[in-house]
Order: structure tokens, then C-alpha cells, then sequence
């Protein structure tokens, strides 16, 4: 197992303090890296944690959010961003967006809410979850990183979320972004959610899957997906797209889907799909996220149950030709628990050569993927949230994760080039503070 950087934003059980904590795999130290992007002013409760490397050079996004006041989720929220060199944790720039009461000498960015990141030959692109509340798209926006500027240079896609003939006032929504490489050509992998909603109460459209150029010549392309897509994962020429099917309930949406897309040609083309019926042990959905492993496919389901006090989860290991098949194929393994208290974050995080990581909410566990998941010692945990000390808070939980690797994710891709990296990141389900606030 290598020596792998884990960061996390964290959070009480009461969601009232959020700080970021972040671990070396293998050292028994932890450190509380972050509680404070701007001196004397707290984090809000809703921490995000976003990785980067720029041709080795690692950088953290760190991202105090917070959508309280703004009305519902999926608005476009307020985000305040430190840039942090992991090493030692020192602040190399600051950037805030709609922010209420502006600082002074901070720089304006247009995303408050990113859910992914690819960097490309010198330019980060970072996809928005939040829309614009007026013209209800969504953007992936362009930041010059040279010498640590993180400067703000337009967008590289618009999405708008209508369909032609339907009147329905559609808000978009990135969930996930990704790189293909083909040849001598680059790609974004982009999802986009699309919903509408009265309050708490959501309605969701299609998702969209979208091919977009960063090289040559070509036109962005897209194809439809499930409703409320949660992410997107390349693996070659291949595009894994996971959605929960609708609105997230209790024990899993039935509709959910784990669907695949061939992305050899200019649009992006379906062929199969996995449905929630498909996973084993009759566990119901939803479809969180995927991951490809030493010659092994991973997938990963998680569902919280009718008292918003435990998450369950189950991860199905498989091949890749299989899922291309539209199934888990005869020879699957599984694994699944049940992890409290709720929290919502949940990924397959990929390291060095054949490491892998699983968020389940609570802790960080590695994947031994030499062995079958269902293995005894196929899963061991690396760090808890409680081992991420901060002062009198009790009863932590990770509010979102990913990771830290001490050089370029490209080598690891079979990216063509040292100077990409894809940000993989932790997908977020729904808090249960959000779920209960639904209900009243």
C-alpha cells in the first residue's frame, strides 16, 4: 500500500462545527488542516474537499459552502475557497463566490458548488453544481493555475437545461466530470442533472452525458441519461454513468441505474444498462459510484434507511466486460454494511497502481484487490472521522472526501500525458438533517 494522502471535510454528528482533516496512509498521525479559510471566521457546516496535482505539483481546493438562507438546494449557494499547498498545509490563494459580505482583495469565482475537477495542459476546469438562478443553467468553468493564480477565464461548456417541446422551466445541475484521452485528442466527460422543485420537494428530468473537446476541432455532444445522475467514471472508451432514478427514499429507488456509454465516437452512444434489480442480495439501490482495479470492476450502492439513522451500502466486485454486457456477470462478489451515524458520503477512490479506498460516511477503508471482496481482510479501515480531532466536537462524520496523490493521476489513468489529472471526489447523498427537513 502506498503512502497516498487522504483529505476529508468534516462535520459533528449535529452539523454544527466543519473543519477539513487529512491522514498519510500508513503514518499513525492525523492533522486538523483546515478550520478557518479566513482568520477569525469559522467554516460553515458543509466543508468540501477538492484535490488537484498540476504536473506534479499538488494543490487542495478547500470549500467552506453554505446554501443556508438561499432558499432550497440546487440554488446557487455562496462558496469561500482556500488554495493549499498538502505538504504543510500553507494557503497559497483565496477565492470567494456570491458571497454576502464580500472580502476585500479576494478573488471572485463563478462556481460556489463544484462536484468535479480535470486538469489539462494548464487550465483547471471545475463543473457547477448550483444554476444559474435566472437563466437555470450551469457552467464548467476555466481557471488559469499558473503560478498559483487560480484566476477565473470564462467556461468551457454552458449547459441549458430545456428540452425542445417541453415546457417544463428545467434547473441544471454538474454532477461529475471526468477525461478521456483518445489518441491525440482530449475530452471532458461531463453529467448534468436536470430538476425542478417547490421547496424540498424535487421532480427530476434526464440527465444529459456530454462529450466536450479540449483539443482539435469538434462540437460538444451529448446522449440522455437516468434521472438525478449522481456521477460519471472513464475507463478507456467507455463512459459509467450511475442515477439514482429520482428522488432519493428509504432503502433505495427501485428506478436507479448504473448505465453504460460508449464514448469512442464524437457523441456519446448507451448501451446498457444495470438496473437497481440487478445487485445482489435483493439490496435495492442506489447506484453511487464505480471504480476499475487491477484487472477488476468495483461498484459501489448505498441507501439510508426509514429513520435517516444509518446508510447501507454494498460493494459488487465484477469485470469490466461484464457491466459492458448490462450485468454483474456469474462470477460477482459482494460486500455490504451498515455504517451510523447517516452521512452521506460515499465513493471508490482509486490510488497508486492497484490501491483503492472506500468512503462509507464514517471512515476510510482500503481495498486489498488482490483478494475477492467478500474475502476475510479484503477490507481494512485507515482512519476514522473521529480520529480528525476538533476541540469539544463529537460524534464526526465525513461531509465529503477524496484524495490527495503525491504526483500526477495521469500515470495512473494510462492518460497520455503528465499534465492531466482528474479530481475524483466522494459522491454526496442526502444529509439527514436535508431528509428531515423534506418531511416537515
Amino acid at each position: 500500500m502506498a503512502s497516498e494522502k487522504l483529505a476529508a471535510g468534516l462535520v459533528n454528528s449535529g452539523y454544527s462545527v466543519g473543519w477539513v482533516g487529512a491522514c498519510t496512509v500508513g503514518v499513525t498521525a492525523t492533522e486538523t488542516a483546515v478550520t478557518q479559510i479566513i482568520s477569525g471566521t469559522n467554516m460553515t457546516t458543509d466543508p468540501r474537499v477538492l484535490p488537484i496535482s498540476i504536473t506534479g505539483t499538488l494543490r487542495t481546493l478547500v470549500n467552506s459552502y453554505d446554501y443556508s438562507g438561499v432558499g432550497e438546494l440546487g440554488q446557487s449557494g455562496r462558496g469561500l475557497y482556500g488554495i493549499y499547498d498538502p505538504s504543510n498545509w500553507s494557503q497559497k490563494q483565496t477565492a470567494q463566490c456570491n458571497a454576502t459580505s464580500p472580502v476585500t482583495g479576494v478573488q471572485q469565482w463563478s462556481t460556489t458548488n463544484p462536484y468535479g475537477i480535470v486538469v489539462y495542459d494548464g487550465v483547471m476546469y471545475m463543473i457547477a453544481n448550483d444554476c444559474d438562478p435566472t437563466t437555470r443553467k450551469c457552467y464548467i468553468y476555466k481557471y488559469n493555475m499558473a503560478a498559483d493564480a487560480f484566476s477565473e477565464t470564462g467556461y468551457a461548456y454552458e449547459f441549458t437545461p430545456d428540452i425542445d417541446g417541453d415546457t417544463t422551466q428545467w434547473k441544471g445541475a454538474g454532477y461529475g466530470l471526468d477525461l478521456q484521452i483518445s489518441g491525440s485528442s482530449a475530452y471532458l466527460i461531463a453529467v448534468f442533472g436536470r430538476f425542478t422543485n417547490s421547496g424540498w420537494t424535487y421532480t427530476f428530468g434526464e440527465s444529459a452525458v456530454v462529450k466536450i473537446p479540449l483539443t482539435g476541432t469538434g462540437t460538444a455532444e451529448m446522449d440522455l441519461a437516468g434521472n438525478n445522475v449522481t456521477g460519471v467514471v472513464v475507463n478507456g472508451d467507455y463512459a459509467y454513468v450511475t442515477s439514482v432514478g429520482g428522488a432519493q427514499q428509504a432503502n433505495g429507488n427501485p428506478a436507479s441505474k448504473l448505465e453504460v456509454f460508449d464514448i469512442s465516437g464524437a457523441t456519446p452512444l448507451f448501451t446498457e444498462t444495470i438496473a437497481a434489480s440487478d445487485i445482489p442480495n435483493n439490496f435495492g439501490g442506489d447506484f453511487v459510484d464505480v471504480a476499475f482495479v487491477n484487472n477488476k470492476a468495483y461498484v459501489l450502492a448505498a441507501h439510508y434507511n426509514t429513520a435517516y439513522s444509518q446508510y447501507s451500502y454494498i460493494v459488487i466486485q465484477t469485470t469490466e466486460a461484464d457491466l459492458q454486457a448490462g450485468g454483474f456477470g456469474t462470477g460477482a462478489k459482494y460486500k455490504t454494511a451498515t455504517v451510523s451515524p447517516a452521512s452521506p458520503c460515499f465513493a471508490l477512490l482509486p490510488g497508486e497502481g492497484n490501491d483503492l479506498y472506500l468512503v462509507d460516511g464514517v471512515k476510510f477503508q482500503s481495498i486489498d484487490t488482490s483478494l475477492d471482496i467478500d474475502a476475510t481482510g479484503a477490507l481494512s479501515t485507515v482512519k476514522s472521522a473521529g480520529d480528525f480531532a476538533n476541540g469539544t466536537a463529537t460524534g464526526y462524520v465525513i461531509n465529503t472526501a477524496a484524495m490527495v496523490i503525491e504526483r500526477t493521476a495521469a500515470a495512473t489513468r494510462g492518460l497520455a500525458a503528465a499534465k492531466a489529472s482528474v479530481t475524483k471526489i466522494a459522491k454526496r447523498l442526502a444529509r439527514p438533517e436535508d431528509l428531515e427537513r423534506k418531511e416537515k
